[in-house]
């Protein structure tokens, strides 16, 4: 059972529900010629998707990545699923904002953030980018 399943159920059609709206925004769509480590396949992709995909790894809730926390692993774990969604470069970074319930300056900070802890070659950020299936340049 993954990380999300425990958490809430697959579709509680509650109308505030946060999660079951962005499971089922089209804009939050694409189809990407990318293998995710646990789908196993080329697919249709969704932010929801690798926001699953982060909590699974990660080991931090969904709720946890989308609250106000700061907390260290959760900070990673919410900048690695900006890393990944502006990688894709098939999303805004005000959708990517949106999905996390934060502005498109954070997006921006996340990604810098990455991207400068993969070149120093930070552990937390190295391992999670590793379990993640990313390829890290040397």
């Amino acid at each position: 059972m993954s990380v999300f399943e425990q958490q809430k159920p697959q579709s509680c059609n509650n109308p505030e529900c946060y999660l079951c709206w962005l499971r089922k925004m089209e804009c939050y769509t694409i189809s990407l010629p990318v293998e995710i480590k646990s789908i196993g396949r080329v697919c249709e992709l969704k932010l929801y998707d690798i926001l699953r995909e982060v909590s699974e790894v990660s080991g931090v809730n969904i709720d946890e990545i989308l609250s106000l926390s700061r907390k260290e692993k959760i900070c990673i774990a919410r900048q690695m699923f900006c890393y990944i969604a502006t990688e894709n470069k098939k999303w805004t970074q005000k959708q990517i904002g949106a999905a996390i319930r934060r502005d498109h300056s954070t997006v921006i900070h996340s990604r810098s953030v990455v991207e400068d802890m993969l070149n120093t070659k930070q552990q937390e950020y190295v391992s999670l980018a590793c379990q993640l299936g990313l390829v890290i340049n040397n």
